[in-house]
């Protein structure tokens, strides 16, 4: 397909888009859709690349610098001079700016003077400390099998993540293949920015620096850690016999399903220049293997990715613990590496533990704690093992003795169980424990049928049986006390489908690490006994901010961020960032009219009493929004893109409508008892009265939510509301933080009970707007949605007139293990369900009418394998059913060159126009 120069029109001979031409003629030709899709990503995707802002962490000027000098470094306020008692932050923030194809570090300065007023130093924008992006450019093919190129760079630029150690004020990156140090000085023109490693043809991953230590950084490459303080990296595995094993990275089941990114953990302590690392290992090589395609390349390029399908086998995990000796001298090699074992494998002792699901340190460095699940997620437990017992290989004990006293030293802190599954949580947040021998941690459980949080208190000391002279390991947990914080018919927000990363600091000390990991969604003030989390405890379309005291939590916590906006979705990005003393708060939020902003509180406390209690409350006592500066901006300041020029204008005036926001509509399901959520997009200028053509979009997969109170990021939403179209999404049975009982409803009847909630609220929303043409409706979904456009084409033939699925999921033994068997089972217990869902067994109840679906996938998608596709094609040749294909060769589940976006969308508009 080529692309060609669009014939200039003015407006006097440009076609008017009234209702009888949308009808009867074709007003655009393939290349001004094309045109047009190119416009909408340049002019409307733009402006939300602030919402996709990643890191949020907060520095003080007063712990480093006297008042003096941050007053001489930065610039007066205008008509708002320092004041003695003021106090100066910093606030930084990691963007992306989808025009530079890249990321860049931002900051903002703030200052807080005696009243809790905020003010911003300068104008209230963002600036510029560095632009932190490299095009990926391989021009070395990777050394062994691409399987971990295939998870962590999906990407054509660079995405960098940051480890910051705060009482250096240094960031920690890389760019491709170089490992990077940022110093942030006072004023800016000081900051000093220094290559620390070149690792080439290598790219290192996940760059971590030790908390005690800014010169110690681990980083992942090749498939192993690598610890280095600026020389040669010294490579923490060698031995021959683990050659199929890979360490530092999660295995593609856990980065896919659990959201967890990293898989290795510096200890928070230190023994004088010893320093610890816990390590994830794990073996897939006994996976069957699934061959994505390269057939751009010469010669073909084939990507080996092994895979864990629903019923087979799983990759094999275990961790390792090793000391870094840190060497106080100037010849190499600077530090040497120790490895400590545990004295019997952890899956003999705990052979049900299917999932390493997360993992680190209690705060005092004196144990590990893991989080395993059982394989069908009914089960997790929490398990502590002291760092003592992780010996050296040449430790003289013996080894017998050592094996049988490592059930006694394998601590069980907590365990849930349930008749459904389990939902995966931010993990755990350990506070300050009240004895030697107990830990106390912040738990998330939906055994209330609500999703809360709970205050446990367990003992760390294992009580081991004997049986006939043999210690049996003791599986059940010594918990002392649980107190539930939260309560009430609504859930705490612990988004699992959502990759949160964050600085996170565990203390008020600023010589602490604020390390990269999952964001719990959960950051707690010890010093105040307070709690801050995301909830819906006012709207379930709405996530806010609230806190609540653990020492005497309220029925209803304390609301802080305002009603209006959604709070802490940032899609890529952290919910949510403090200040060390917990004073300010940054916040991420977004509605249907606003892209993205951050708002920064300042907090004040009062001190309460209750039953002879003594507690504090926070409230905001004012805030102050940082956005985007309009362009042009000078001195550093991040601007938003300047307009792209519109060549052909004429093309683009045609789109009058301006996108409007939502109908929010609610409808009781088709069984009863619950409520349906549905979101109404329709053009502006449309008449209410006046049919037109719907899209139905459809996700329907579990534990998600499509409706709600945020800028909407899905699809190509306002291009389709401009070109007239009404867009329906539904939230129904399966979608998320709606309590328990909704959720499960899906287990074990995927494509079933999702198809019914879509078609009753379709209909529902139909008889009280006049607006949607019944006889012109589509549905469209990607994924999962994909999978149900496809089913409800079958099963509503008569209903639906067009579908377009987009990586459709085909056959449920094709998907991988923790996500289907999470919901459907196992395979060889519960083969009905499965051949019920399945889209193979419904392809006969497809039209028979051209032009009725169109498929869409990319040939390198390593989620959804085109398999999936070729068969569900296979299947149609077979039946004599029709359809239309659009494979995008070089891309993935997601599609993320600019080229193939703006292609996908001309397609599905030239398609709608021509057959809607």
């Amino acid at each position: 397909l080529k692309f060609v120069c669009l014939e200039h029109r003015t407006e006097e001979n440009a076609p008017k888009m009234d209702e009888e031409t949308s009808k009867q003629r074709k007003e655009y030709s393939f290349p001004e859709l094309l045109e047009l899709s190119h416009l909408y990503r340049m002019e409307v995707d733009l402006r939300d690349w602030y919402f996709r802002t990643h890191y949020l962490t907060f520095r003080s000027f007063i712990e480093r610098l006297d008042h003096q000098d941050a007053i001489d470094h930065l610039p007066k306020l205008e008509n708002s001079p320092h004041l003695p008692n003021d106090r100066i932050f910093r606030l930084y923030s990691f963007g992306f700016l989808e025009r530079e194809l890249g990321s860049r570090l931002l900051y903002t300065d703030i200052v807080v003077d005696r009243n809790c007023k905020l003010r911003s130093v300068g104008p209230p924008f963002w600036k510029t400390l560095c632009n932190t992006y490299v095009r990926i450019v391989r021009r070395h093919p990777p050394t062994d099998d691409s399987r971990d190129h295939i998870i962590q760079y999906p990407l054509d630029f660079n995405m960098c993540k940051f480890s910051r150690h705060v009482a250096s004020n240094s960031f920690y990156y890389s760019q491709e293949s170089r490992l990077m140090r940022l110093v942030d000085e006072v004023p800016l023109d000081k900051r000093r920015i220094q290559c620390l490693v070149n690792i080439d043809p290598l790219v290192p991953e996940n760059i971590t620096v030790c908390p005690g230590n800014e010169r110690l950084f681990a980083f992942v490459a090749d498939r192993n850690v690598h610890v280095s303080t600026g020389a040669v990296p010294v490579t923490l595995e060698h031995s021959p016999s683990r050659q199929s094993w890979s360490y530092g990275l999660p295995p593609y089941i856990i980065r896919e399903e659990f959201n967890r990114q990293e898989g290795f953990w510096w200890s928070p302590t230190s023994n004088g220049n010893e320093y610890f690392l816990l390590v994830e290992g794990y073996n897939d090589k006994m996976l069957p293997s699934i061959l994505l395609s390269d057939y751009t390349m010469s010669p073909d390029k084939f990507e080996c990715l092994p895979y864990a399908f629903a019923g087979g086998l799983n990759p094999k995990w275990c961790v390792k613990v090793y000391s870094v000796i840190f060497k106080y001298r100037t010849s190499f090699p600077d530090v040497e590496v120790w490895e400590r074992n545990f004295p019997e494998r952890l899956i003999k002792l705990v052979p049900w533990a299917e999932y390493l699901v997360n993992a680190g340190w209690l705060p005092d460095g004196s144990a590990i704690w893991l989080k395993v699940m059982d394989r069908l997620q009914r089960r997790v437990s929490v398990i502590c093992i002291p760092l003592e017992w992780f010996l050296p290989n040449d430790c003289a004990d013996n080894n017998d003795v050592r094996k049988a006293d490592a059930q006694k030293h394998l601590v069980f802190l907590y365990t849930e169980e349930s008749d459904t599954w389990i939902p995966n949580h931010f993990g755990i947040k350990f506070l300050t424990p009240v004895s030697p021998d107990t830990v106390r941690f912040i738990w998330c459980s939906w055994k209330t049928d609500y999703r809360h949080l709970y205050l446990v208190e367990s003992r760390r000391t294992a009580s081991v049986e004997e049986n006939f002279g043999t210690p049996t390991l003791d599986t059940t947990p010594t918990v002392l006390s649980e107190k539930q914080l939260t309560f009430g018919q609504w859930d705490v927000f612990s988004d699992m489908q959502a990759k949160f990363f964050c600085f996170f600091s565990t203390s008020t000390n600023s010589n602490v690490v604020m390390n990269v990991g999952i964001l719990p969604s959960v950051s707690v003030d010890e010093k105040r006994s307070l709690i801050y989390f995301l909830g819906f405890a006012d709207n379930p379309l709405e996530s806010h901010l609230y806190a609540t005291s653990y020492i005497c939590p309220t029925t209803k916590p304390i609301r802080i961020s305002t009603l209006g906006s959604f709070y802490g979705n940032t899609d890529e990005g952290n919910p949510f960032g403090f200040s060390n003393d917990y004073t300010l708060l940054a916040v991420f939020r977004s509605n249907f009219v606003t892209p993205g902003e951050c708002v920064i509180y300042a907090l004040k406390f009062e001190t309460f009493f209750s039953n002879d209690l003594k507690y504090v409350l926070p409230s905001a006592a004012s805030h102050l929004i940082i956005s985007v500066a309009p362009y042009p901006a000078m001195n550093g300041v991040c601007p938003l893109p300047p307009p792209v020029r519109i060549f052909h204008e004429s093309i683009w005036s045609r789109f009058t409508s301006e996108v409007s926001p939502p109908q929010l509509l609610e409808c009781e399901g088709p069984d009863g008892g619950y409520q349906l959520q549905c979101m109404l997009f329709t053009p502006s200028n449309v008449a209410v009265a006046t049919p037109r053509p719907t899209i139905l979009f459809v996700y329907g997969g579990p534990c998600a939510q499509m409706v709600r109170n945020c800028w909407p990021t899905f699809l190509c939403l306002p291009l389709f509301m401009k070109m007239g179209y009404v867009v329906l999404v539904v939230d129904g049975r399966g979608s998320a933080y709606r309590g328990k009982q909704l959720e499960i409803a899906i287990g074990g009847r995927m494509g079933c009970v999702e198809i019914e909630d879509q078609v009753h609220a379709l209909r529902y929303v139909a008889s009280q707007n006049k607006c949607i043409d019944m006889k012109r409706v589509v549905v469209m979904g990607w994924s999962y949605g994909g999978y149900l456009a496809i089913n409800a084409l079958a099963k509503h033939p008569n209903l639906f007139k067009i579908a377009i699925s987009g990586a459709p999921v085909v056959d449920w033994h094709l998907y991988d293990s923790a996500y289907t068997e999470r919901y459907m089972g196992m395979p060889e217990e519960h083969e009905d369900n499965y051949n019920k869902a399945s889209l193979l067994n419904s392809i006969s109840l497809l039209p028979d009418e051209p032009n009725r679906l169109l498929l869409m996938h990319g040939l390198k998608d390593q989620n959804v394998h085109f398999k999936h596709t070729a068969l569900l094609i296979e299947a149609m040749i077979s039946a004599g059913k029709p359809y239309q294909l659009k494979i995008f060769p070089n891309e993935r589940h997601g599609l993320r060159r600019a080229s193939a976006i703006e292609h996908m969308s001309a397609t599905i508009l030239h398609f709608l126009q021509e057959n809607l």
